[in-house]
């Protein structure tokens, strides 16, 4: 069985994830809409579906952990990110 990991980033429209090996290399990769699951659980379901149906097309794959990465959502404590900073600097 080959050990792979897989990396999920969480983005404001769309959630990319891949499976990798221990060399770094992306061995199958895939996408959701984000925007699609405004519920937490639904988003999750979705997104382990997804990782679950790249494994299922790779048999000899074992999963041993997963990363994920995302961007704070400034909105919701009362702020602006650098990709949102107003002109002239101001947030």
């Amino acid at each position: 069985m080959k050990k792979v990991v897989a990396g999920v980033d969480i983005g404001g429209t769309n959630t990319v994830f891949g499976l990798v090996d221990k060399t770094g290399k992306v061995l199958a990769e895939g996408s959701i809409k984000t925007t699609d699951y405004p519920k937490i659980n639904d988003f999750v379901g979705a997104l382990t579906t997804a990782i679950k149906k790249l494994l299922s097309a790779k048999k000899d794959y074992t999963l041993i952990g997963i990363g994920i990465g995302a961007h704070p959502d400034h909105r919701a404590h009362g702020r602006r990110g650098p990709d949102r900073a107003r002109p002239g600097g101001a947030t």
